[in-house]
């Protein structure tokens, strides 16, 4: 039973995604978590810095920096660029659909005008301390 509220919820998560051009910030809490139960189900922690901070000091440091969670602001810019992407997704059989430009949706524009991914806004420091 409890399976089925979970798969519920996050479809509703998931679902929410491609609503608007804009991720709120309840749903990148909610991702976060989410992110938390992929990375360490036992875990109670629900902040993806925090939770890398105790994954890695519970391997005293010794750790495959694959097997932790991405730091909150590199997680945010992915949650930036999958919602841009899944907007543009929902409105593809428009036939001259209203998209913004990409900016400041987890991309940002090089000087001759190509896309790069914008990785990480800044480094969040504590979660090594």
């Amino acid at each position: 039973m409890w399976r089925t509220v979970l798969e519920e919820e996050l479809m509703e998560v998931f679902v929410e995604l491609w609503q608007s051009w804009t991720a709120s910030e309840s749903l990148i809490s909610k991702l976060e978590e989410f992110a938390c139960r992929m990375y360490a189900a036992s875990s109670k922690a629900d902040k993806v810095n925090t939770l890398c901070r105790e994954l890695f000091l519970s391997k005293r440091g010794d750790v495959d920096s694959s097997m932790l969670p991405p730091c909150e602001d590199s997680l945010i810019q992915h949650t930036h660029r999958a919602n841009y992407q899944a907007g543009v997704w929902r409105r593809a059989l428009e036939p001259m659909p209203d998209v913004p430009p990409a900016n400041g949706y987890g991309w940002v524009s090089t000087a001759d005008g190509a896309l790069k991914i914008d990785w990480i806004k800044s480094i969040n420091q504590s979660i090594f301390v």
